[in-house]
């Protein structure tokens, strides 16, 4: 079987950390975050994660929302679109993104691939004004 057919299927989310140079690493999510991961066999790729503990809107319309229940925002990702495997690396073209900036643009993630456990590793990014790698591992639920 080749990393194509390995990769395809429903990934759930076991750990999410930023790395930072100096060593130190968090876990912007808390210690339990919640997230499925999809590849499809017609090339197209679905991520979504979250902070578990989010506060639900006082109301179920969310043209209502407040300020403080739109900033939770930052505590969830979500973004879509092609994906294409190289040697060593999984490019996803963002075509939809709970971070506009992010839509047309291709996002690299180095990958390792272990029986039903996959580790993808992003190239450093600004986070809160400093460089970190992002690092999210995933197991197979499908």
């Amino acid at each position: 079987m080749n990393v194509e057919e390995k990769i395809l299927g429903c990934w759930a989310l076991e750990s999410f950390t930023f790395d930072f140079y100096n060593g130190n690493s968090i876990t912007p999510f808390g210690e339990s975050p919640l997230g499925i991961l999809i590849y499809n066999k017609c090339g197209y790729m679905s991520a979504n994660l979250m902070k578990p503990d989010r506060v639900k809107f006082a109301s179920n319309d969310q043209s209502v929302a407040t300020y403080n229940e739109l900033s939770d925002s930052a505590n969830y990702i979500g973004y879509a679109g092609k994906y294409v495997i190289h040697e060593n690396e999984i490019i996803h073209h963002v075509e939809t993104s709970y971070f506009p900036n992010w839509v047309g643009t291709s996002q690299r993630r180095f990958y390792s691939l272990s029986d039903d456990k996959l580790t993808l590793s992003t190239e450093p990014l600004m986070n809160g004004g400093v460089k970190v790698v992002a690092k999210l591992v995933w197991n197979r639920i499908l």
